[in-house]
């Protein structure tokens, strides 16, 4: 491993003031150090040479730093000193659970991964790598921490040795970096010096640090506290950057720490390998005179590998702490740039005053990267350094003005040498992009249209996030591998919470169940007037539902979920009915894609709210050609109705199908510290509709506010809908041509109470009579009483399976339909009212499992038509009117004087930028009017700043000039006396050149916080809308400037017949911001008799970040009313097993036939009924279409077969005992003749009474769930 760190010279930082040791709380400081040093050394068999002295640079400073001297001429490969093995200070590899660290991977590389488990009794570890993969038992051997990271290990060594003082085996040593002053690396310097450093290295347009070093601040945060995990007490930080100046790999070096840094000429030092594993060993790599130090050097030493090529005098900065000398190396590695520099000696070895430059890397850019900062430092110098920044420490101010001046110099010099050898110089034309216009636009924002930002991918940070994660007192309940996801529950009794992950992911806990459910439930539904019908996708675990069914207004709620096993496991261990005894409630089983093409058309754009619960790469799956699954899902909701999407990244995608969506998010969310939803409808105007109580239960507090706009983070109208367009274009009714799939579905239906009489005969002339009278004719029947009662109808568009127990007055039914999928309900109350039960209530339950069909059934063409995505209503987007004729200034002055009602101070300051002096400055003169705004400190357009100032050669020159007068004008009117801007307003005479200058002016962090108020509001009205750059402008402050929330920005129109007002906002520290906007929009509107309209609002692109976050509300089991759930878990009685297979063939041929069907089933059935079982009739039916039915029963349960006649194939298997082994079996035996046959969807499902949920492997006997509160 190449050397991470290496020692500190404090020689070079004699000029400083040094912390003295009574200061930090070390030992006395008159301690000689390196007479204490050099005696251990040598008692532990090292060696120093009599040659050299270890001494304080000034020896009458007790506070004075060492160094090492030669006191004698030394020859060249002299031993110098030599520090044995047991001196040096290695790292304790004491990993703890959740560390960060690399694992050395069966292929023999070192990967990154995080400790997942810890085992004393054979020092092994479980490792989970980054990528997924995941070890266990990894030996301490094959782990390590990660490289060219903080040395954590050693950091807790110093540590361990720092808490035994004077009885550690290293006292000289530790006694010693006691001493050493605190705060000496920038990633410990004061908040003040921090912002003064970054303020100086300056960033790009894009956000980008300019300057070295880069990621000058991360040790601390990102190394010692996040990697580490450290403590933030002050020694133990102090300790943690000690260990970054003076660590050689994992290794503390005593002595050879104090050896200073300095390459080229005086470098006169050089050591073997401290890989070699015997003591270090420094020798003379030249002849040293007498009085000369000894140096060392940090980036051309023997483990230094190719440090040399990435490592300089910023980075010694950021890693040491002081600032190199000559000579030096600068690195600029975005810019491909990289030079050294070293002064000119005459005859006498004294400096000339002229430098030379080496270029190690140069590109056509090189000069003018280096101008552009030159003058950007130069500026630096004139405004920050001018004057003493109180609140940086001493040490900190010097080394900033060391560093810089040493900056400035290296790049005058190496721009310098560049333009002497250029022949061309710099262009002082705009063609190509090039020349004075290509620098302003790198200086200066150009201000041109910003792409809406780019929503990341995942919910954003805004607490530690990590820690909340912790499940150490936890245990794992039960772990479910599904046919889709790996299911995870697990608990913590003295919470009383329960927590289920897939894959991984945790998707809720009781403890913040309402915080997501109810929020996404109840807080919708405050924008409609009345809930009738709802449809949820992806909520399996039935919390979702259940507070849908609150609504007494309910008619129908569809549940469409994938995987069964997450319905029935948030049964088991949260109570969450699934209602599939509920009339109202329809539940779909099976993949979103092709539940979509089931639904039937009517039910596309008839509810009132849609929430979708699925992770992005489900929810980009195509369902149609031109739709995928979230558009395929908008268009089930009504024009006025709600569309609900979980999750921080869909906000972009949902503006663009809806004309309003909001983002609406909130904090304080145990163990994901925030949540976000987006709301989107085409009617719904989410700031303006009048919200509606609907007097439901709920227990989350939040909920309690009754304006529903303090959530709201985003918001945007859009006239223009592209999948709508797209869908405009299709003709509806178009004539179908050849069938390209074969839809089906099967409705499992329980049965309870039966009265009628349950014997075979009975129950088949009662089916049989109640298909008909649904106008189904029963084609066949196969029945069998010795197979457990069971009995198969089968008639042109399905079938129906019953199996009766009279003893239970139980019947169970599948209803399996390929065509008029529109019966298939009526068919459900035809069959259960067949065996006398009743449809309504406790005495039936049913759901739907979405399935193959049949190609080539009779009414295939019909059915098509019925089902699927409805399209023929989308056609009438709303258009924007054009509004091209110039607005009334009285509208205007209207506007601007109410706006003002979004200041919510009694007095302040406001800037205005206007055009140049003598010209009119319209918003000026009408905000000097208003009672409440102290002053108005005008900003007229600079003299010297000619029109299109930016296109001319010295354009420039220009705009740097003016950018220093508005500085000084800021700097005298406000910093004089304290002041700051509340406001600024940019008139409709500001020229956008003179609006770059300003900006770039704020864009310093220092500058923002001398002359804006931290709750600033920014506004520019635009008459001509073809000057983008206002609203370009106004909202740079919140992209750039305040970036934290709260913070906003808003596009509002004010409209009439044949003109348009827009005004742009930005307003930061304002927690009920879009509040305050509809209220100001709605009274400029009455105000100055013009239609108001809210175009967008953008939040912030920093969320608040909770340190030690608590939750303030955490939820138990009995927050619910779980008495209906006990009651129906305790009357589950589970009969039989129920596998649905759904299987197809790869490729686009496939090997299935009638022949080949009916032998992998009579190998499947054989495969698991007893040895001496008969042999098993298997029955097959062929007349309804394409495809084939095969009908078997036996005594231990039965099958239906169902293949479509192409490549896919249903098996229906049903067994009296409940075993996965069994239908495991029998798939892998049906597919064991045909390799390109492939399992694609499996539900598996317990068949009983007590409106069954669970399979018995899921109860306890006299143990009660885990929920249960009684």
């Amino acid at each position: 491993m190449k050397p991470l760190f290496k020692p500190i010279s404090w020689l070079l930082l004699l000029h400083l003031p040094i912390v003295c040791a009574s200061e930090n709380g070390a030992s006395s400081v008159t301690i000689d150090h390196g007479k204490a040093l050099v005696d251990w050394i040598r008692s532990k068999g090292g060696f120093f040479h009599s040659k050299i002295e270890l001494r304080r640079f000034d020896a009458n400073d007790p506070t004075s730093p060492y160094g090492v001297f030669a006191n004698e001429d030394i020859s060249d490969k002299e031993l110098l000193f030599e520090v044995p093995r047991s001196c040096l200070l290695d790292a304790i590899n004491d990993y703890k659970v959740g560390d960060k660290i690399e694992g050395f991977f069966v292929n023999k590389e070192w990967h990154p991964a995080t400790v997942a488990a810890f085992y004393p009794e054979d020092d092994t570890f479980d490792v989970a790598y980054d990528d997924g993969d995941f070890e266990s038992r990894v030996p301490r051997s094959s782990i390590q921490w990660p490289s060219s990271a903080m040395n954590c290990g050693t950091v807790r060594s110093l540590l361990r040795e720092f808490d035994l003082g004077e009885e550690s085996d290293y006292a000289p040593f530790t006694n010693y970096l006691r001493e050493q002053p605190y705060g000496q690396l920038p990633s410990a310097w004061s908040v003040a010096g921090k912002s003064l450093l970054l303020e100086m290295l300056g960033q790009d347009l894009s956000g980008k640090q300019t300057l070295p070093p880069f990621e000058a601040l991360d040790w601390l945060t990102s190394g010692w506290h996040n990697l580490c995990r450290g403590s933030t007490d002050p020694f133990a930080e102090n300790a943690a950057m000690m260990v970054v100046q003076r660590c050689w790999d994992e290794l503390l070096i005593p002595i050879y720490d104090m050896v200073s840094h300095r390459n080229g000429r005086w470098l006169n030092t050089q050591s073997n390998s401290v890989q070699d594993g015997g003591p270090v060993s420094v020798t003379a790599s030249r002849k040293i005179q007498a009085g000369e130090e000894l140096y060392s050097t940090y980036n051309f030493c023997t483990d230094c590998d190719a440090r040399a090529h990435w490592y300089g005098t910023g980075e010694i900065l950021r890693d040491y702490g002081f600032v190199e000398l000559y000579p030096q190396r600068w690195l600029f590695p975005d810019q491909k740039i990289s030079f050294d520099i070293d002064e000119k000696l005459n005859e006498e070895g004294k400096p000339t005053g002229e430098m030379i430059i080496h270029w190690n890397g140069l590109t056509a850019t090189t000069l003018d990267f280096l101008e552009k900062q030159i003058r950007r430092l130069d500026f630096f110098a004139e405004t920050e350094l001018r004057s003493r920044d109180v609140e940086v420490l001493d040490y900190e101010w010097d080394t900033i003005n060391q560093y810089h001046q040493a900056l400035s110099i290296a790049m005058k010099e190496a721009a310098r040498h560049l333009a002497s050898q250029s022949k061309t110089g710099v262009k002082t034309t705009c063609s190509d992009g090039e020349g004075p216009c290509a620098l302003t636009s790198t200086i200066y924002d150009s201000l041109e249209q910003e792409e809406v930002e780019a929503w990341a991918a995942y919910r954003p940070e805004t607490c530690k996030f990590k820690d909340l994660f912790k499940f150490d007192t936890w245990s794992v309940t039960e772990e479910i591998k599904s046919p889709y996801q790996k299911i995870a529950f697990f608990s913590d009794p003295t919470m009383k919470d329960t927590c289920f992950e897939l894959d991984a992911i945790v998707q809720i806990c009781t403890s913040y169940r309402p915080h997501y459910h109810e929020m996404a439930v109840h807080y919708t539904a405050r924008f409609l007037d009345k809930i009738q019908r709802v449809l949820f996708v992806g909520g399996g675990d039935s919390m979702l539902l259940h507070d849908i069914i609150k609504y007494p207004s309910l008619e129908l709620v569809v549940g469409l979920e994938l995987d069964q096993k997450v319905t029935r496991g948030a049964f088991k261990y949260y109570g969450a009915q699934p209602h599939w005894d509920n009339e109202k409630v329809e539940w779909w089983y099976g993949d979103a894609t092709k539940s979509l093409l089931m639904i039937p058309k009517e039910y596309f754009g008839s509810f009132d709210m849609v929430l979708v619960d699925l992770s992005e790469t489900v929810m980009s799956f195509p369902v149609t050609r031109d739709l995928d699954v979230m558009e395929a899902l908008s268009l089930l909701v009504k024009p006025d109705g709600i569309f609900v999407k979980n999750e921080y990244n869909y906000f972009k995608e949902m503006s663009e199908i809806f004309e309003h969506t909001v983002h609406v998010f909130y904090h304080d969310v145990p163990f994901v510290c925030s949540q976000s939803l987006m709301l989107g409808s085409d009617k719904v105007d989410f700031l303006r509709t009048p919200t509606t109580d609907h007097k439901v239960d709920y227990v989350y507090n939040l909920l309690d506010s009754n304006d529903s706009l303090d959530n709201a983070h985003d918001y945007q109208r859009n006239y223009t809908s592209v999948h709508r367009q797209i869908s405009c274009q299709k003709d509806d009714e178009e004539e179908l041509g050849v069938q390209e799939r074969s839809p089906g579905i099967l409705m499992i239906v329980e049965v309870e109470k039966a009265t009628a009489a349950l014997d075979l005969q009975s129950l088949e002339r009662s089916l049989t009579s109640a298909l008909k009278q649904e106008g189904l004719i029963v084609l066949s029947t196969v029945l069998s009483e010795e197979a457990g009662n069971s009995i198969v109808l089968i008639f042109a568009e399905g079938y129906v399976v019953a199996r009766s127990m009279s003893q239970d007055a139980y019947c169970a039914f599948d209803i399996q339909l390929w065509s008029s999928f529109e019966k298939q309900d009526s068919i459900r109350k035809a069959v259960i009212a067949a065996v006398g039960s009743d449809s309504v209530g406790a005495s039936s339950s049913a759901y739907r499992i979405v399935s193959g069909g049949m190609f080539g059934a009779e009414k295939w063409k019909s059915d098509a038509k019925s089902i699927g995505p409805h399209m023929n209503n989308l056609c009438l987007d709303p258009v924007e009117q054009i509004r091209n004729i110039p607005i009334d200034d009285k509208i205007v002055e209207t506007v601007l004087n109410e706006s003002m009602s979004l200041v919510q101070d009694e007095s302040f300051i406001i800037g205005v930028l206007c055009g140049q002096s003598g010209q009119a400055c319209k918003s000026a003169e009408i905000l000097k009017k208003q009672d409440k705004i102290e002053e108005v400190v005008t900003l007229a357009t600079c003299l010297n700043l000619a029109p299109g100032a930016e296109f001319a050669a010295d354009g420039l020159a220009q705009m740097e000039t003016c950018e220093k007068e508005v500085w000084k004008l800021l700097s005298g009117s406000l910093s004089a006396r304290g002041k700051k801007l509340r406001a600024i307003v940019i008139d409709e005479g500001a020229s956008s050149t003179m609006a770059r200058i300003l900006f770039r002016i704020f864009r310093s962090s220092r500058n923002a916080k001398r002359w804006l108020a931290e709750d600033i509001l920014v506004q520019a009205p635009t008459v001509d809308h073809s000057e983008s750059w206002r609203s370009v402008f106004v909202d740079e402050f919140r992209r750039e400037i305040f970036k934290k929330e709260p913070v906003y920005t808003a596009e509002v129109y004010f409209n009439t017949t044949a003109s348009s007002l827009k005004l742009s906002i930005t307003s930061a520290g304002d927690e009920h911001f879009v509040r305050h906007l509809v209220d100001f929009a709605t009274k400029a509107e009455q105000s100055a008799e013009v239609v108001s309209e809210v175009r967008s609002v953008r939040g912030a692109l920093e969320f608040k970040f909770f340190d030690n976050y608590r939750p303030s509300q955490l939820f138990e089991p009995d927050a619910y009313d779980q008495s209906s759930s006990l009651e129906q878990w305790n009357s589950q009685k589970p009969l039989g097993h129920q596998t649905v297979f759904q299987l197809e063939t790869e490729g686009s041929e496939t090997s299935m036939s009638l022949t080949t069907i009916k032998e992998s089933l009579n190998s499947a059935i054989r495969s698991i009924v007893p040895e001496n079982t008969p042999e098993v009739k298997i029955e097959m039916f062929t007349e309804m279409g394409d495809g084939c039915v095969f009908v078997a029963l036996w005594a231990e349960g039965n099958i239906v077969a169902l293949w479509d006649g192409r490549k896919h194939v249903d098996l229906n298997l049903f067994t009296f005992i409940e075993s996965v082994e069994v239908a495991d079996t029998f798939v892998l035996q049906f597919g064991a003749e045909d390799p390109k046959l492939h399992t694609v969807l499996r539900d598996d499902q317990p068949r009983g009474t007590g409106r069954v949920v669970n399979f018995k492997t899921d109860f306890e006997p006299g143990k009660s769930p885990i929920w249960s509160v009684a």
